[in-house]
């Protein structure tokens, strides 16, 4: 028994010394083939997966080597690894997509390569991102055009649910979301937390999406899953600290006011005025008071505007507001 307990000890090791011989040839040549991605050698990579190299080779964080190419933009170096047989729908660790990385940096060559590849228009990333959401994302009206033509779903939603519309709205992409309604873009579909495009342009504070949305007669009655209209959530969803962008704040509520109530009430009882107060932001609640709301209204709890402020230790919030006669509810 120890005999052979001894034997199958000295055939592990044997085996165990010899694996990283073979290990480290394989990795040299996938490190070599890597090192002609980066370097945009489209021969260089041709000559090492020749060699033995893996074309679905991966660096250190994961990423493929064709999600390298794709991200970067040559063509060359893409049709390289598509002819060494590399796996064009391949995720990176991370779950990133070729054809959506190209997408997302603007590569409209590479995409239509990856795309007359085979490479389904509507393929997706870990995060369900499309390669549209990214066009639509970026604006890039040359890109989202070439994929409509070739048939990717305008409403095609990423695992959040927003919609290539919705990420247009996020990043004030103004004439990307006329293409999107052109081509029978959806306005009225909703994310998993119940938001329009139009909640896209008010979180992100973005005047010239949210006017734009309006124009095109985008719905004002929905409501988020908090109880929040669109209006709300351009407060709601301020940031703290100086970073935050108070004047685009200001303009998005602008662009919105002439179809929302000032005193409407979210899923709590509060209205607009009462997430200023509890935000603390006095350009905000200064730009609501000059609206003439309900400055004393209670909301579900019976807080005030001012108990808002107070019970946050806002002083100047509540400075402002009580010297606009605001008095606390309890």
């Amino acid at each position: 028994m120890r005999w052979m307990t001894y034997c199958l000890a000295a055939l592990s090791l044997t085996l165990w010394a010899a694996q990283p011989v073979f290990g480290r040839q394989e990795n040299a040549k996938n490190a070599a083939l890597l090192e002609a991605v980066r370097k945009n050698d489209a021969d260089g990579v041709s000559r090492e997966a020749a060699t033995g190299a893996s074309p679905d080779a991966r660096d250190k964080i994961g990423d493929t080597a064709l999600v390298l190419a794709a991200r970067a933009g040559n063509p060359a170096v893409v049709n390289a690894l598509l002819k060494a047989k590399a796996r064009p729908t391949l995720r990176s660790t991370y779950g990133k997509s070729p054809i959506v990385e190209a997408a997302a940096n603007g590569h409209r060559d590479v995409v239509q390569l990856l795309v007359d590849s085979a490479v389904p228009v509507n393929t997706t990333d870990a995060e369900g991102t499309t390669p549209l959401i990214a066009a639509a994302a970026r604006g890039d009206l040359d890109l989202i055009r070439f994929l409509l033509d070739r048939h990717a779903k305008v409403d095609e939603p990423d695992v959040t649910g927003a919609t290539p519309l919705m990420r247009a709205a996020a990043m004030d992409r103004v004439e990307a979301i006329d293409l999107l309604l052109e081509n029978h873009a959806d306005m009225k579909k909703v994310d998993r937390f119940r938001r329009t495009a139009l909640f896209y342009a008010a979180s992100n504070a973005r005047p010239a999406a949210a006017r734009e949305l309006l124009k095109q007669r985008a719905e004002t009655r929905v409501r988020d899953v908090d109880g929040l209209d669109a209006y709300q959530t351009v407060i709601e969803t301020m940031a703290a600290g100086p970073n935050e962008r108070i004047d685009d704040r200001l303009n998005t509520l602008r662009a919105l006011q002439d179809r929302f109530r000032v005193d409407s009430r979210d899923g709590g009882g509060r209205t607009a005025l009462m997430i200023a107060a509890e935000r603390g932001v006095v350009p905000v609640i200064r730009y609501l008071l000059a609206l003439k709301p309900d400055i004393n209204a209670r909301d579900r709890s019976g807080r005030t505007a001012l108990d808002w402020a107070e019970v946050k230790m806002h002083d100047e919030a509540a400075a402002v507001l009580k010297a606009a006669g605001a008095v606390s509810g309890g």
